[in-house]
């Protein structure tokens, strides 16, 4: 009776070591399977998504943080010849129009702040007409040449980048509100090799 009863005992003993052990490697293989999911790659890029909802990648020794993937700007136009027009530049003039709603405003502030930053060309800041709200040269597509050329944030809900057809010295950017960003990203990521 007692070696019957000692064998129950090592059998719930066994029963619950192995339930234990389970339940362990369930904890450690939801842990590393989502360690493995925040890396995603794209080309030769290994990015880190980031609870905040960015991803973050190491371009040219430098790590930088996006709101897009990629993959999610393939979508954006982007002309063929404008990233030989902006690298081999001096620098270029990111212009836009300081009489448009706030929330534009806010967005296109976002990428003044952030641009400089991200593109190893020197950017330099101007409006479209005069303003109380930002002190800057007031410039036209008309004063863009082959080593300074200009980027005009355009408000439309066609997002892309083209070339304006009066002037390949003039790069169009067409977005609005949040696609500002979209489209940051898009002419960072062409610039920076990691899109094409």
């Amino acid at each position: 009776m007692k070696n019957r009863k000692d064998n129950k005992k090592m059998l719930v003993i066994i029963f619950a070591i192995i339930v234990t052990l389970s339940m362990v490697g369930s904890i450690f293989g939801i842990i590393l399977d989502n360690y493995q999911t925040n890396k995603i790659k794209y080309g030769k890029y290994s990015f880190t998504s980031t609870n905040a909802g960015t991803y973050n990648v190491k371009i040219n020794g430098k790590m930088m943080t996006f709101q897009y993937f990629p993959s999610e700007l393939e979508r954006i136009p982007f002309d063929a010849g404008i990233k030989d027009k902006l690298l081999n530049s001096q620098a270029f003039v990111l212009l836009f129009d300081p009489v448009q709603s706030n929330d534009s405003l806010q967005f296109i502030d976002l990428m003044r702040y952030e641009l400089p930053n991200q593109i190893s060309k020197q950017v330099i800041f101007g409006i479209t007409r005069e303003s109380d709200k930002y002190i800057m040269p007031v410039l036209s597509c008309d004063n863009a040449t082959a080593t300074v050329p200009f980027v005009i944030v355009h408000d439309s809900i066609n997002t892309s980048i083209t070339f304006d057809p009066l002037n390949n010295n003039c790069i169009i950017m067409n977005a609005r509100l949040l696609d500002v960003i979209a489209a940051q990203d898009r002419m960072v990521y062409t610039l920076n090799g990691v899109m094409q």
